[in-house]
């Protein structure tokens, strides 16, 4: 299903430094960057049992016109759920257009 009115956002860690010194990266301040007109449809589902808990497993396909750049580090938040970027997003440009495709993942229920 394709809905017209999502609210998208590509979310990106800062980077911190630990105790030694050694950078991180820091998911308790990541930077939001609103992706305007982008489209996000559902493509696979798969839900998991084990007894006491049933892990819920959703695949979406994320589709986005414009310059901003998507890393398989970001995290992709749509109508305030947060999904992982799965693999390299592909990006695709043109004499015109530049677009990106990833798949992204939701994982919710672990037990």
């Amino acid at each position: 299903m394709i809905r017209s009115r999502q609210v998208v956002y590509r979310v990106r860690p800062t980077t911190g430094t630990d105790s030694y010194g050694d950078p991180f990266e820091d998911w308790t301040r990541p930077i939001r960057a609103r992706l305007p007109g982008a489209v996000v449809q559902a493509r696979d589902s798969e839900e998991k049992a084990d007894g006491s808990s049933v892990r819920v497993t959703t695949v979406r396909s994320l589709y986005y016109r414009g310059a901003m750049e998507l890393l398989a580090s970001d995290r992709v938040e749509v109508d305030g759920r947060l999904h992982r970027v799965e693999g390299e997003p592909e990006t695709h440009e043109g004499e015109t257009v530049r677009y990106i495709v990833a798949t992204l993942e939701r994982v919710t229920g672990l037990g």
